[in-house]
């Protein structure tokens, strides 16, 4: 969240702030309220702690998807799986490139690798797999979370991991995202919420 915090403290210190702390939708990979090792917080909290109190104390519309929903072996991808299968079987170079990504991965560092950002991009454009609840939470020093009063964020609650991952294959079959029904964008309609999120904030009255 290091980036986020100083957009945002640059923003509301600015002559001329944009209103970020306002507009912004974060979706943030990140925290967990049942880390695996209850003695240190979540790894991209605890990267950097005060960033997360910065974009929490500041941003009125922020989302976590949890480590406690994103780490597990549901969404792992290893040599043997289907997602591992379907791209080594793939001529295009962009598969290739996956495989060789993941092959370094998985003779370096852990035989599998869990799709944690891929939840969350998910969930960031609006697919139904991720579900949410506004909660309350606190945060020690070291960005361990608890709950209790501090901060209010909307928190995973769930995950349809079968979808999810129908959605991941699909999308890499196909070489192109997979939309559900009813969820379908044109580039037009992109590039109008892309206008309307950067259109200059009101001016404040004094």
């Amino acid at each position: 969240m290091t980036d986020l915090a100083y957009l945002l403290g640059a923003d509301a210190t600015h002559r001329y702030p944009l209103g970020l702390a306002t507009r912004l939708r974060i979706m943030q990979m990140g925290g967990a309220l049942h880390y695996r090792d209850p003695r240190r917080a979540e790894h991209n909290f605890r990267l950097d702690p005060g960033a997360v109190d910065e974009v929490l104390s500041r941003a009125e519309h922020v989302a976590l998807v949890m480590s406690d929903h994103t780490f597990t072996p549901v969404i792992a991808i290893d040599a043997d799986s289907p997602i591992y299968r379907l791209l080594a079987a793939s001529p295009t170079p962009w598969a290739q490139l996956l495989i060789a990504h993941l092959d370094q991965w998985f003779s370096r560092f852990h035989p599998a690798s869990m799709l944690h950002d891929p939840l969350a991009l998910s969930a960031a454009v609006d697919l139904p797999f991720v579900t949410f609840q506004h909660r309350e939470f606190r945060l020690e020093p070291d960005a361990r979370m608890f709950v209790g009063p501090g901060y209010v964020a909307k928190l995973t609650t769930g995950v349809d991991y079968t979808g999810f991952l129908d959605w991941v294959h699909l999308t890499l079959r196909d070489g192109k995202p997979a939309r559900p029904p009813g969820r379908e964008c044109s580039l037009d309609c992109l590039t109008s919420l892309a206008s309307e999120s950067l259109r200059p904030a009101p001016p404040t009255q004094s």
